[in-house]
């Protein structure tokens, strides 16, 4: 397949669109026509010509004749009275023109109207089309419409009332996959919520001559109020339809059987206890947050005509040419290494400062301040190292839309596989509909893969479709279609009858569960002594290590270590140890934040502090950490600064 599109013009700034609208401003068609051609091509004589004035009736006196109250007087010597006779009106002729000086005059005043009208289109036409439409121009203003779009349409997306319409959702999806004389079918449907999950997935299967082999998987899960973990419940069916019983017979028994992962089991996989539902529960605010965030980057540092600051900058402007049916400019772009270096470190600042970032980093275990300081260092030094590293020979296709000025697709190449290139694009036409798309094509491998994305911000359903093909020996063609939507009605999320703990599930099939789960085989809900014991104790050592994790990094800033009092203070603990959880404070079998002055007893942390100084003896030199663990043992956590 042949990636380039046809109809190229001349690559030169100075070649003049056609048949492109410009961006605001529409400039009158200059021709050969001339509107004041009637006047301007008329003989001066011809058009200086006065108009003749009718002759005047000969019974009508001349405006310097006497009043015709005075016309009549006495003839007294004859008796009788005789009117007077007008005097003669002279003959018409033709009037003399006016002076040439005022024909010329008439007609340099016409000349300059039609000059001055003429520079007025042409100015129009170069300042409101051909300026704006020079491709340098068209570059700068893509770039910079693209950036602000993308800004408007996360503001828009992010919105308190479009995030709320989103409070409950429906999907739905459709696969269907030919893979040599095979075909797969599923279908996925769930309705979903920050708590609830209703879902269900379908596989359907025809294997080349053999018989349609059908699996089914459907999952509930209820995260209630005040809980640190969801409840969730499995349920497969078809497991003998695909002979999964035949490679692991114990299996046979719970198809079609409800599979419970209660709130227990899932505090002993080790589980941050606020990944769920707390502190550290990734939400739709940090979402937000991070979209707009990644929103400004993106205009700041990318889609953005300031060469200054632009990581991408125009190297040449091969033509106008059409683009997926679009008139668009099209330019090879490549990378500013300079500018990519300088946006290393306001970009990563801003990553870091984001509530995702900080959630994932502390649940990860990255919790010692001065050993993640150290990291961002690093992390940004490899940033403008790798920027340094950078070939700026390369470059990529981009395409700008002739009329409404954005960026309308960009395509990138493969170094290993010169025949594939990877294009990347929008289509918006106006309106509340938007349209994106990725396409991968490569005539070597003959894959061919797009993906779609359409949204209506008005109805606020999205739609979109993959569709792949590719294959040499045995072809194979994947087909899925998709939409989301918000959902109005409520979603029911009851606990299946008769569910088996995984646990059940586990022990069955000869796997080890010591440690790990609840032990009923009745109720999700009932769990044996020693196993709560055990998801405590996990607890409380994961509890003890963090706040000593935070002491160290409290004494990296400081050079001493908190007092009880300062740790038994919730306000200073949000001021300097915000990235703990509160819970952290609180033993399992407890519900007192407050630390005990001295050894751990049931339910209540210890903290020991020596070398206190200061005015209020809150700068330590050493502490002791210690919790009561299930058995009655003190696990003892000592400071760094006394080993």
């Amino acid at each position: 397949m042949d990636p380039q599109d046809t109809s190229k013009d001349n690559n030169t700034d100075s070649q003049q669109p056609d048949g492109l609208a410009p961006e605001t401003i529409i400039a009158p068609t200059v021709g050969s026509y001339n509107a004041f051609s009637d006047v301007t091509n008329t003989p001066p004589e011809t058009a200086n010509t006065p108009e003749v004035d009718p002759p005047q009736d000969s019974n009508v006196a001349p405006i310097d004749s006497p009043s015709p109250l005075n016309a009549g007087t006495t003839n007294s010597t004859a008796g009788t009275t005789t009117e007077e006779q007008p005097e003669p009106v002279p003959a018409l002729t033709t009037p003399t023109p006016p002076p040439a000086k005022k024909s010329r005059k008439k007609l340099f005043i016409i000349a300059g109207a039609s000059s001055l009208a003429l520079i007025l289109l042409v100015s129009g036409f170069v300042f409101g089309y051909y300026i704006p439409n020079q491709p340098s121009n068209v570059y700068k203003t893509g770039m910079n419409r693209s950036g602000q779009a993308i800004d408007k349409l996360v503001e828009r997306t992010t919105s308190e009332k479009q995030l709320k319409t989103f409070d409950k959702t429906e999907a739905k999806a459709n696969l269907n996959v030919e893979l040599g004389a095979s075909k797969f079918s599923g279908k996925i449907e769930s309705k979903f919520s920050a708590s609830k999950i209703d879902g269900a997935l379908t596989i359907t299967s025809e294997p080349e001559n053999e018989e349609k082999q059908e699996a089914s998987l459907k999952i509930l899960s209820d995260l209630a109020k005040d809980h640190q973990f969801p409840d969730i419940y499995l349920q497969v069916t078809g497991l003998r339809s695909f002979g999964y019983d035949q490679m692991i017979p114990q299996l046979a028994q719970y198809d079609g059987k409800w599979i419970s992962f209660n709130e227990d089991f899932i505090k002993t996989l080790g589980i941050d206890k606020g990944a769920f539902n707390g502190d550290k529960q990734i939400n739709q605010a940090d979402a937000v947050e991070l979209a707009k965030v990644m929103s400004s980057a993106m205009n700041k540092y990318v889609l953005n005509g300031d060469t200054s600051k632009s990581v991408l900058e125009n190297r040449k402007f091969i033509g106008k040419e059409k683009s997926d049916g679009v008139n668009a400019y099209h330019y090879k772009v490549g990378v500013n290494k300079a500018n990519l270096k300088n946006a290393c470190k306001p970009v990563y600042d801003s990553l870091i400062n984001t509530s995702i970032y900080k959630k994932i980093a502390s649940s990860t275990g990255d919790k010692d301040k001065a050993s993640k300081a150290k990291a961002d260092v690093e992390a940004v030094n490899n940033c403008e190292d790798n920027a340094d590293k950078v070939d700026t020979s390369k470059t990529i296709d981009m395409w700008i839309d002739g009329k409404n000025k954005l960026v309308q697709k960009i395509r990138l190449h493969d170094d290993n596989d010169p025949s594939a290139y990877t294009d990347i694009g929008q289509n918006y036409q106006g309106g509340d509909k938007i349209s994106f798309y990725a396409h991968y094509n490569s005539s070597k491998s003959k894959a061919d893969v797009k993906m779609t994305f359409d949204s209506d911000m008005k109805t606020n359903i999205s739609s979109g479709t993959i569709v792949a093909s590719g294959g040499d020996s045995e072809k194979f063609k994947v087909n899925v279609d998709y939409t989301i939507k918000p959902y109005n009605g409520d979603i029911k999320v009851d606990k299946p009858e008769g569910s088996i703990p995984i646990k059940d599930v586990l022990s069955s099939l000869g796997l080890s569960t010591d440690g790990i789960g609840a032990t009923s085989s009745t109720d999700t809900s009932t769990s044996s002594s020693s196993v709560q014991s055990g998801a405590k104790d996990t607890e409380r050592k994961a509890d003890i290590s963090a706040i000593m994790s935070n002491n160290e990094a409290y004494w990296a800033q400081n050079g001493f270590y908190p007092s009880l009092a300062q740790l038994n203070d919730k306000s200073w603990r949000a001021a300097h140890f915000n990235e703990v959880d509160e819970a952290a404070f609180i033993d399992p079998s407890g519900s007192s934040n407050k630390l005990n002055a001295g050894p751990a007893t049931a339910g209540h942390y210890g903290y020991e502090v020596s070398g206190c100084a200061g005015n209020n003896k809150d700068e330590c030199s050493d502490f002791t950490l210690t919790a009561m663990l299930s058995d009655g043992t003190l696990l003892t956590k000592k400071s760094l600064n006394s080993l």
